[in-house]
This record gives structure tokens, sequence and C-alpha cells, in this order.
């Protein structure tokens, strides 16, 4: 409750969602492009995203050449040179992120509030996780009556 950065940097992370909890309180969340709840986080806050998500992309390293052979012959130095690249520049954008102001504070929790709502299990389970299953007993209804 009384962070101003939640940092959920996974390697792996079907659907964690513990990187966006603290997004009720104000935080800015900083997660992972490997976190599975990234594209759910994305498109709750919208084509122009918001400022209490940050999303770390440490899988877009583009090998020279972009093939097979190439990612096969990263050297370690060059995947850490790309991460440290990477962190430096989410650094920054937290640093420029970061209220400053007891007014910029309070619109970083009401925002996060609006977006950790939009998020919560409730919703998962009525507009995701419900109508899938749904889905599926209706496509095996049609396929006995068939």
């Amino acid at each position: 409750m009384g962070s101003d950065v939640e940092f959920g940097q996974s390697i792996y992370e079907p659907f964690g969602i513990a990187q966006v909890e603290a997004l009720s309180f104000g935080s800015i969340c900083v997660m992972s492009s490997a976190c599975g709840c990234r594209f759910f986080a994305e498109k709750v806050a919208g084509p122009k995203g918001s400022p209490n998500l940050i999303v770390a992309d440490y899988c877009s390293y583009k090998a020279s050449p972009d093939t097979i052979d190439g990612y096969k012959t990263l050297k370690r130095e060059q995947r850490e040179a790309f991460a440290e690249t990477v962190a430096e520049q989410v650094a920054q954008e937290i640093v420029s992120r970061l209220p400053k102001t007891a007014e910029e504070k309070a619109a970083f929790i009401r925002r996060g509030y609006e977006l950790a709502h939009r998020m919560s299990w409730d919703v998962i389970a009525r507009d995701y996780f419900l109508p899938a299953i749904e889905g599926t007993f209706a496509s095996r209804r049609e396929m006995a009556h068939a």
C-alpha cells in the first residue's frame, strides 16, 4: 500500500496478476513482457495506455542476422547488455512518471483504482472465463446435434 512502484519482472508467468495488485493504491506497476496478464492489463488500459503501467520488454532483442542461427550464437554478454539497456530505459520512464505533487499522486490512485477494478477476478470470471466455458459447451451441443 505504501509503495510507489511495483516490480513484476518475471521471465515466465502464465497469468500472474500480482504484478498489478498495487494498482489500486496508485502505484506504477512495472511488468515484464513475459507476464501473461500484460495483454489483459494493456487491453484494460486502452489504446493510450496508462501512466500506472510500464512494460519492460526484455524479449525484443533482434539478432543480426535475424535468423535462428543468429539467436543460437547469441552470447551472454550481448544478452546482458541488451537487458541493461532495457532496464535503463525503464528506470528513466519510472523517474519521469513518478508523481511530484499531492494532486499527481491522487490522480495515480484514482487511475490505478479504476484499472484494478476493471481487472478484478470477478471481471475475469464474468467476461472471459465463463463465456469461454459456455462457448465450449455450446460447441459440444452443436456437434452432438449434427
